[in-house]
């Protein structure tokens, strides 16, 4: 868990600036990713945001990092598509 509310970084900025700050996490202008992981699901007050490249970078560049408490990246298997994925 990563948090954000003392994080002098993440003053200021937005999601976007957030994520780039956190370890792990990298973030271009049309992707998320984390290390050892492509595909990423983002979930904001643990509801999933269907949105992904520069849709979904969009979206966190309009959150006031002002906003955000903490992040957590969970490596979790999703039963339904039997796949890996990982939540932010």
């Amino acid at each position: 868990m990563y948090n954000v509310e003392n994080a002098v970084s993440a003053l200021g900025g937005t999601a976007t600036d957030v994520l780039k700050s956190t370890p792990g996490v990298n973030v271009s202008e049309s992707a998320i990713s984390i290390i050892g992981r492509s595909t990423v699901n983002i979930l904001i007050d643990d509801r999933l945001i269907q949105l992904s490249g520069e849709s979904l970078i969009s979206y966190l560049k309009s959150i006031p990092s002002e906003r955000i408490q903490k992040l957590k990246s969970l490596q979790i298997r999703l039963q339904n598509m039997m796949q890996q994925g990982t939540v932010v």
